[in-house]
């Protein structure tokens, strides 16, 4: 299992922005990874999936709508990317 801030994602981009312009030093070294990275990081066929499509400032109703939405779609946008691998039997 993996889980990261997705590359894609207006989340990654506004932490990013604050990094380079010294608010965020915590974010200056870090390495967000697109779905197809993460996908492709591993030989063996994964499960990746994105969820948060709202911004922060969505209220907790729009939020949920939005969400649902996101994932009607099947956007590959969404701020929290995690993914799941199996062995082989």
């Amino acid at each position: 299992m993996v889980a990261t801030l997705n590359n894609l994602s207006p989340w990654a981009a506004r932490r990013k922005a604050r990094a380079q312009k010294g608010q965020s030093p915590i974010f200056e070294k870090a390495i967000f990874r697109s779905p197809d990275e993460i996908r492709n990081s591993m030989p063996v066929e994964g499960i990746v999936t994105t969820a948060i499509h709202f911004q922060k400032d969505d209220s907790p109703g729009e939020a949920k709508k939005i969400e649902l939405q996101g994932k009607l779609k099947g956007l590959n946008t969404g701020a929290f990317l995690a993914s799941r691998w199996e062995k082989p039997n």
